[in-house]
């Protein structure tokens, strides 16, 4: 099970996503961007935001030390 919280996404929430492969966790953000954060099908699809969440996910892997931050960019 991969779980993140939405504030590593880049948006100021205290929820948080998962699913069992990246695919689903993906998917689960664009859920949770249109329903929570207003966000409309095409932004939650658009390739640069599934590019920066695709990176979220996989910087949350990463030992704390070594992360970016992703409201720093």
């Amino acid at each position: 099970m991969i779980t993140i919280p939405c504030g590593d996404l880049g948006d100021p929430c205290g929820g948080t996503v998962s699913g069992e492969t990246m695919d689903d966790v993906v998917r689960e953000i664009q859920n949770h961007a249109i329903d929570i954060h207003g966000y409309t099908v095409e932004q939650a699809g658009a390739p640069e935001k599934l590019e920066l969440w695709r990176g979220a996910i996989r910087q949350t892997a990463r030992p704390a030390e070594t992360r970016t931050n992703l409201l720093d960019l």
